[in-house]
């Protein structure tokens, strides 16, 4: 693969600005005013931008922008500091106009010229993919799935296209028109967590929804408006934390906030070239502190805002509820909104300096939604996240005749408690919280644990190669907690994690550890407590945290230096929970119920990852399911060949499918290409070779000699094909996906 030049520069931009009063009249105590910064001007030297027209974040809050006539992108730090260039002459970018990053950091630029280029998060080339008619200056958005699936929109072709990870086309649709599923000129693209598809409609003033196969679902807007909840030319979509889309209308100049369920909380921005104010803009990115950032392709400049109010307090009764919230300055007037399912709200209004009010009558024993909203000029709109509270369930007590005695006092207020499935929760100060994801993780919060309002994020770490260096055995996935506050918590709190207890052998035991940035290893968290298959310790910081396998002689984490842990039998496909919506879902399930191959202990199947030599060696044996223990390797480096795979490459031996190499090693670890497993392919099959053999691909001149002939009969018999232009492409490695496809075409044909 090819790995770009980069150009590291260590320069912190001079251009940036801070301040508490964007808006004109909000006065600079205002808390409701956005804190802002803004960098960048006009050039082409580091953080200036020549009409950049497209941004992403990545779950470290790095910012990459898209610098379309500088020819290159360029990474930022959430606070505007320079970190990288990623630029070889326009060859690579042409003239980049959208970009996206997946939920494991990797970088996706789309060039302009044909071809969208898949990078690692420090400007490593992986791959890319060519799609001349599609992938050309027309494209204005683009978005990666859970699965890694890519969705592109373009403008001129009035169509959304989707990719699967190695960028083969899956489906198209769309055409010219306003009717439902048609678009006029299509441009940014978004995905909630639910995996619906959100379609920024420009020239038909709507957004609209699909489902990953591309089924209209609904839309928000129909007319030109610049009412809330309607939109002028809607131009950049993207989600925050707390599922609220954020759309940039180009022409409104403004940002407006839409909940989940359509609902306008939040609009800021006019024309112009002072802070808070637009020109023309393409790009909205949103990070897990609740910031949002928007680039000016016309001033060249990137801007910042923190635009949330905080969020009020409740105390509650069994059939009201006191709302109490900070003072908010430069409001015209307020609005408090309560609603039972979020879909549904009331609202009272209220005057602009008020800090207080009672919600009365509601229903016992009931959650209950609140959202503080706040006016300010027109056209300025903020909202506080949503609370969450829950009035008691209290009694009828039973009537008796009156007496002489002193009344009973009420019963005291009933402690707030805020309960989130989905790995996101926010805490207004003094509230208890319990948040929790996939039940893998939970973790409880006590009142105060902090001396401001928390918001604290869950995340599910998918790269992993980089922090388990010594091959550490996992009992469970490894968790990040994120929060928007620095300091640790004021009281600590739980942890429980799931663990698999399948992962332990022997007298094995398991431990929480965390993982140390500055050290960069991994450190036991003492004081567990192990109920049944979950494990609970209490910490005072945030982090990753995992459980591992550990030795209980000496406390210390298990580890396999020879090879990963290879994947623990799965018989139940139903709980793989990485492969929905995958290109080869429906292989994946067929290839293990066949027992070709396994799923891992945190029921993930990891279906995007490279497979070894020594894996691919079991898969085949699980195919063939040859009798006999095989013939005992000579390889050099067989003492690498971890336990879990002797047997299979020994069958493999035997039935001469590996040879080895010219130097007498077989480098089991090695990631397999894709003329290897041709050529093993082709000699389990017992298929004759041809010594001058032609294939037909259109980089036949670059397919290595000795595996020439067997990549030839093993297209010719329907077992692999090429990818993008006809390429086969000998040296890129193979997916697990990829894997099990070619193994069930094998075992089809083997049954015939």
């Amino acid at each position: 693969m090819k790995k770009s030049n980069l150009v590291f520069l260590k320069c912190v931009l001079s251009a940036t600005v801070m301040t508490s009063a964007l808006f004109v009249g909000y006065g600079e105590k205002a808390f409701a005013a956005p804190v802002f910064s803004q960098w960048g001007e006009d050039g082409e030297e580091e953080g200036q931008f020549s009409f950049p027209q497209g941004m992403a974040i990545d779950q470290a809050g790095n910012l990459y922008v898209a610098d379309t006539m500088n020819s290159r992108v360029q990474k930022f730090t959430s606070n505007g500091q320079f970190l990288q260039v990623w630029d070889i002459d326009g060859m690579v970018f042409g003239m980049p106009r959208a970009i996206a990053v997946d939920h494991s950091g990797l970088v996706y630029v789309n060039n302009g010229q044909g071809n969208i280029r898949v990078f690692q998060s420090d400007g490593t080339e992986l791959r890319h993919w060519d799609d001349i008619q599609f992938l050309n200056a027309g494209v204005l958005g683009m978005a990666v799935d859970h699965e890694g699936n890519v969705y592109v929109s373009n403008a001129g072709l009035h169509q959304v296209r989707k990719y699967d990870p190695m960028g083969q086309p899956l489906l198209t649709w769309g055409a010219r028109g306003a009717a439902p599923g048609q678009f006029n000129a299509p441009s940014g693209v978004a995905i909630d967590r639910d995996g619906i598809i959100y379609i920024a409609d420009p020239g038909n003033f709507r957004i609209q929804k699909f489902d990953s196969m591309g089924q209209y679902l609904g839309q928000w807007g129909e007319t030109e408006s610049a009412d809330p909840g309607k939109f002028s030319f809607p131009q950049a979509l993207t989600f925050d934390q707390f599922g609220n889309l954020h759309v940039m209308e180009t022409k409104n100049y403004r940002i407006q906030v839409l909940d989940p369920y359509g609902k306008s909380i939040r609009m800021w921005g006019k024309e112009g070239s002072a802070p808070g104010e637009f020109e023309v803009t393409f790009g909205v990115a949103a990070d897990n502190a609740g910031n949002i950032y928007v680039d000016d392709s016309m001033l060249r400049r990137v801007q910042k805002f923190s635009l949330t109010l905080e969020s009020p307090q409740i105390v509650t009764t069994s059939d009201q509820a006191i709302v109490t919230w900070p003072a908010v300055e430069g409001a015209t007037d307020l609005e408090l909104e309560w609603s039972q399912d979020g879909k549904n709200w009331n609202k009272k209004a209220l005057v602009a300096n008020e800090a207080q009010t009672t919600i009365h009558p509601l229903t016992d024993n009931t959650n209950y939604q609140f959202r503080l909203i706040a006016n300010f000029a027109p056209g300025y709109r903020m909202a506080s996240n949503l609370v969450e509270a829950r009035t008691a369930n209290l009694p009828v007590p039973p009537s008796y005749p009156e007496k002489d005695e002193p009344s009973t006092p009420p019963p005291p207020p009933v402690e707030t408690k805020l309960t989130s499935t989905n790995g996101q929760i926010t805490l207004p100060l003094g509230t208890i919280g319990e948040v929790s994801l996939e039940d893998k993780i939970g973790i409880s919060i006590p009142a105060n644990a902090t001396n401001k309002e928390l918001k604290l994020t869950i995340e599910k770490v998918l790269n992993t190669q980089n922090i388990l260096t010594n091959k550490e055995v996992l009992g469970s996935s490894i968790f990040e907690i994120l929060k928007n506050i620095p300091e640790n918590f004021s009281k600590p709190v739980t942890i429980a994690l799931t663990f698999d207890p399948t992962s332990l052998k022997g007298n094995q035991s398991v431990g929480v550890f965390y993982y140390e940035d500055g050290k960069k290893e991994w450190m036991g968290v003492p004081g567990s407590k192990i109920n049944g298959n979950r494990i609970s310790v209490e910490v005072n910081h945030s982090g990753k945290f995992a459980v591992f396998v550990v030795d209980p002689a000496t406390g210390l984490p298990v580890t396999n230096h020879q090879a990963e842990t290879p994947p623990t039998e799965k018989p139940k496909v139903v709980n793989i929970s990485d492969i929905f919506g995958h290109w080869a879902e429906a292989n994946i399930k067929q290839a293990i119920s066949s027992g070709i191959v396994a799923g891992y202990p945190d029921d993930t199947f990891k279906p995007n990852h490279t497979v070894t030599r020594a894996e691919f060696a079991v898969m085949l044996m699980n195919t063939l399911k040859p009798q006999g223990a095989g013939m005992t390797p000579t390889f050099t480096d067989s003492a690498e060949i971890g336990a879990w795979a002797q047997k299979a490459v020994a069958q493999a031996v035997q039935a001469d499918i590996i040879k080895g190499n010219d130097d007498g090693t077989f480098r089991p670890n090695a990631e397999v290409s894709r003329a290897e497993i041709a050529v093993m392919i082709a000699r389990a099959m017992s298929l004759p070779i041809e010594a001058d053999a032609v294939t037909d691909f259109a980089d036949d001149k670059d397919i290595p000699t000795w595996a020439k002939g067997s990549v030839a009969n093993v297209k010719q018999a329907g077992i692999v094909q090429g990818k993008d232009a006809n390429q086969f492409a000998a040296q890129d490695h193979a997916t697990r996906a990829e894997a099990v496809t070619i193994l069930l075409k094998l075992l089809a044909q083997k049954s015939k």
